[in-house]
């Protein structure tokens, strides 16, 4: 009997190419998902958790790779084996191709099969390695069908490459095992030793591969002595500990102020300011845990916000500001917000947002808003941050901050959110884009514990701000004028139907 059944012959070029298919189709799924995939989760989910829907994507994802692989590979390389044993080989036929395998280069045949034939692997005497994987990579073929077959096989097997057969079984697996006795085979222990050592090294370097990620992003304080027994720096977020100094980053740990005296450090604070991330010891000036390069230690003066001056330079932080004038340097005062976030200051010049010039400001004539610390505007020019924000009306602009991740801000025909203004074309939900009809464009609702988007609408569509694209998206269409009605907390009746 000479069968031919379904399935694939697994060599290394096979083996390559299916790895390369499935690994770009995974990333093109992966990418397509997070194109427009996260939009309808969104769309699906709402307000439920994404997370246990991402994980279902995912494995739907990697199923579908593996199916689209596999329909390429049989494509490619065929899906059909044929094997014929002749007085002194076996041929095997894999589409168009033909391998003969001298029984005599025989050195090692496993046939394995629960109650269907799933794999056959032959390793000869030249070092080459044959796997012929029966059906499709998920299920194998009725065994019985091909059963004189395998008798025939294992005959040859033991009599013309003088192999000696070996069965085992647990459960439904089967396993036919065919040996040169001339080479000494490892005995159970040994494999097993050699599977554990396999294993311990594997996990070992994935544990110390995760281990040096931890150090190399983990703070100096693994022991939590500092935490424990650091003594502060008055208000400030400096604390020393075994005579040397470190700084409490909000969130990420205690670190270390390489080179720095315990004994003569000083944390700068100005006026009421709370949490102080600039300090000095006798020899140099630190903002965090970081040294300020070029600074004149001894003129060196806090002016709060965290610039710093000497007789000849401002810094932010660590950054020199060209240009400004230490003489008549300040920081803007905020009456709303004493905190180091609201970072803007001035000299007789110019307006600066940290270390950016802000041109156009005047610094005279500078408006602070109430709630929010990312919006600074005179008689005339608006800044987000260091960015103008053109076309608007500086005099009616208002802007407040919706939540740690939103502001909003509007002068009554434009609208911003974290400083992007509504553009005049937007994505749709799904394909394709949408000129929105900015002239009678509002706002329909700002983001709340009971909404997950900041919305707004025109007379025929509604738009959503997505938080983490940080772009505007239409999700909403209507043929007729929407006439919107608040109901309830991000509830909306159309006014139509």
């Amino acid at each position: 009997m000479n069968p031919v059944f379904k399935g694939n012959l697994i060599t290394r070029k096979v083996i390559g190419t299916y790895s390369v298919i499935f690994l770009f189709l995974f990333s093109f799924l992966f990418f397509c998902f997070y194109w427009k995939g996260y939009d309808l989760l969104f769309q699906i989910s709402n307000l439920l958790s994404s997370r246990p829907i991402i994980g279902v994507f995912l494995v739907a994802g990697v199923f579908l790779s593996l199916f689209v692989t596999q329909f390429v590979i049989n494509k490619l390389y065929g899906d059909q084996v044929g094997l014929e044993l002749k007085d002194l080989s076996l041929l095997i036929q894999y589409g168009e191709k033909q391998k003969e395998i001298p029984f005599q280069d025989f050195k090692k045949v496993m046939i394995i099969y629960r109650d269907i034939l799933d794999r056959v692997t032959i390793k000869t005497k030249s070092g080459k390695t044959y796997y012929i994987n029966v059906g499709t990579i998920f299920k194998g073929i009725d065994f019985t069908e091909y059963e004189p077959f395998i008798k025939e096989f294992s005959k040859c097997l033991e009599k013309k490459s003088h192999l000696k057969k070996t069965e085992s079984s647990s459960n439904k697996l089967r396993m036919l095992i065919f040996t040169d006795p001339s080479v000494p085979q490892p005995d159970k222990l040994s494999s097993i030793l050699k599977l554990i050592s396999v294993v311990v090294l594997f996990f070992g370097l994935l544990a110390g591969g995760i281990y040096l990620a931890i150090r190399m992003n983990s703070d100096d304080d693994p022991d939590n002595q500092v935490s424990n027994r650091g003594e502060r720096y008055g208000r400030s977020d400096f604390y020393s500990y075994n005579n040397e100094v470190y700084f409490l980053r909000a969130g990420d740990g205690y670190f270390r102020l390489n080179g720095a005296d315990a004994g003569s450090f000083q944390p700068f604070i100005f006026g009421n300011e709370y949490g102080g991330q600039m300090g000095a010891d006798v020899h140099s000036v630190f903002t965090q845990n970081q040294k300020i390069e070029g600074i004149d230690r001894e003129q060196a003066m806090y002016l709060g916000k965290n610039y710093i001056k000497d007789s000849r330079n401002v810094f932010y932080r660590t950054f020199k500001i060209p240009g400004a004038d230490p003489k008549t340097f300040e920081p803007v005062n905020n009456p709303y917000l004493n905190t180091l976030i609201f970072s803007y200051g001035k000299d007789k010049n110019r307006v600066y947002y940290k270390q950016f010039v802000l041109p156009g400001l005047d610094r005279d004539s500078l408006f602070i808003f109430e709630n929010t610390w990312e919006y600074i505007r005179d008689n005339k020019t608006v800044y987000y941050r260091n960015h103008r924000m053109e076309g608007v009306e500086a005099s009616k602009f208002t802007a407040e901050k919706v939540d740690y991740q939103l502001s909003y801000a509007t002068d009554g025909k434009k609208y911003f959110v974290n400083g992007i203004p509504f553009p005049e074309e937007v994505n749709n939900r799904f394909f394709g884009t949408t000129k929105p009809d900015l002239v009678n464009l509002k706002l329909l609702e700002k983001k709340s514990p009971g909404t997950a988007q900041m919305l707004f609408y025109d007379p025929h569509h509604i738009y959503y701000f997505d938080e983490q694209k940080q772009e505007y998206v239409m999700s909403r269409s209507c043929s007729q004028k929407l006439k919107v009605k608040p109901i309830d907390t991000g509830v909306f009746s159309d006014g139509i139907s």
